[in-house]
């Protein structure tokens, strides 16, 4: 569902899908709030959630570690700020993870070393 001017926050009816979503898109539209927490408990088959190009403000909730099968995490060109959560290293399948444009802090997390799936871009 990119670029589609797509406004507001995060529809909270989507954690009642939360078993069952496999990937959610949103990026390059005008959503705001936050990520929400809901979209993910522990077991969740959720493997790709995009949200790059949005206003999304806010921390990256650490409960996205609780996500077994995440292989895309795409959250660039926001205004997330905080630090990255270390739970995220807890997703050994993920292959891609993009935090570029925010306005993070902190230190790159030591659990992120655990993430041996993560590809490699020749910038």
């Amino acid at each position: 569902m990119s670029r589609n001017r797509f406004s507001g926050t995060i529809p909270t009816s989507l954690g009642k899908f939360q078993d069952k979503l496999i990937q959610v898109g949103f990026s390059e539209n005008l959503l705001s709030g936050t990520i929400p927490s809901f979209l993910v408990k522990k077991g969740s088959p959720l493997e790709s959630l995009v949200l790059s190009e949005n206003n999304i403000s806010g921390s990256i909730p650490s409960v996205l570690g609780l996500a077994r099968d995440l292989r895309a995490l795409f959250l660039s060109s926001n205004a997330l700020t905080g630090e990255i959560p270390l739970q995220l290293g807890n997703n050994l399948k993920l292959e891609y993870l993009e935090f570029g444009g925010n306005f993070l802090s902190g230190t790159i997390p030591k659990t992120l070393k655990n993430l041996s799936n993560l590809c490699n871009y020749p910038y």
